[in-house]
């Protein structure tokens, strides 16, 4: 399971990102990600790497801005930090589509000893998914979320998953408005869920989390 902040994402900010764009990390996670893949090659007869772009779901989620704001705003929180910048674009594939797309990988001969980025290719406006979520979910968000565009790192962030699909025929089912409301409707049900706590324990302790940006 990779992931794809292993590129150089300034590099395209106006193209889309493919297997073997160049490598260029920004972070120590990146570099440690990056440097597991080549263990894995370098050490297994047989491998596989595949990489999700900004992977999201429901309950048990604990990273992505889709959960985050929907938990925070069923839950009184009257505002979190979102490490992002709202006029750069994002592209979110929602985690059973993400799994298919693995499946589909492992089922082919062909696709072993072999690398895949995973992406939805419905890249949009960070802000403006924030004003999907208000017309799938009948909430207002917007309110909900500080945003701190100083800490982004990746700026837009687009991939292409055509090597997947050629070798596959794979491509997600779940559109991003769909998937919201899935997403939603799991955090609304949900009992003792918190994708906070770490931003939360975080704050408890005094640390500000831009210093690391």
């Amino acid at each position: 399971m990779g992931t794809t902040v292993i590129y150089d994402t300034p590099k395209y900010q106006q193209s889309a990102i493919v297997e073997d764009s160049d490598r260029g990390p920004n972070t120590f996670y990146g570099c440690q990600k990056l440097s597991a893949e080549e263990v894995v090659k370098s050490h297994s007869s047989k491998w596989m790497i595949v990489r999700p772009l900004f992977a999201y779901g429901g309950e048990g989620d604990m990273n992505s801005l889709i959960a985050k704001t929907i938990y925070a705003k069923l839950n009184g929180v009257e505002k979190i930090q979102m490490f992002l910048d709202p006029s750069k674009i994002k592209d979110y594939l929602h985690v059973n589509d993400y799994c298919d797309g693995v499946f589909s990988c492992m089922k082919e001969d062909k696709c072993w000893n072999n690398d895949f980025n995973i992406a939805a290719e419905t890249p949009l406006v960070t802000g403006e998914i924030i004003k999907l979520m208000d017309e799938v979910c009948g909430q207002s968000f917007a309110d909900t979320v500080e945003w701190l565009p100083q800490t982004e790192y990746m700026g837009n962030h687009i991939l292409s998953s055509a090597k997947a699909r050629e070798y596959t025929g794979w491509s997600p089912r779940i559109s991003l408005a769909k998937g919201i409301r899935m997403s939603y409707e799991s955090i609304l049900k949900s009992e003792g869920y918190n994708p906070l706590r770490y931003l939360e324990e975080a704050a408890s302790r005094n640390i500000d989390l831009t210093e690391y940006f």
